[in-house]
């Protein structure tokens, strides 16, 4: 679990783990990959202003059974 402040441009300025994976290295890519993204900040009388979220990052290990191979590549 992460918590962000982002700024009027909708670009976090800061990031925080509030709640661990359990594994350092996945929480430091979650961090990291939140460091990267951009929002679209609300706006308060037609003005953007900086917000704080809370976002939950799910980690995959790249092979789910409900995707199939053929299906990913021949859409």
């Amino acid at each position: 679990m992460l918590d962000l402040k982002i700024d009027p441009y909708g670009v976090p300025v800061e990031t925080k783990v509030t709640q661990s994976s359990g594994s350092a290295e996945l929480d430091q890519a979650a961090v990291r990959a939140a460091r990267l993204w951009r929002f679209a900040p609300p706006l308060w009388n037609s003005r953007p202003v900086a917000v704080t979220c809370r976002i939950e990052v799910r980690f995959h290990s790249g092979r789910d059974p409900h995707i199939h191979r053929d299906a990913a590549v021949n859409p």
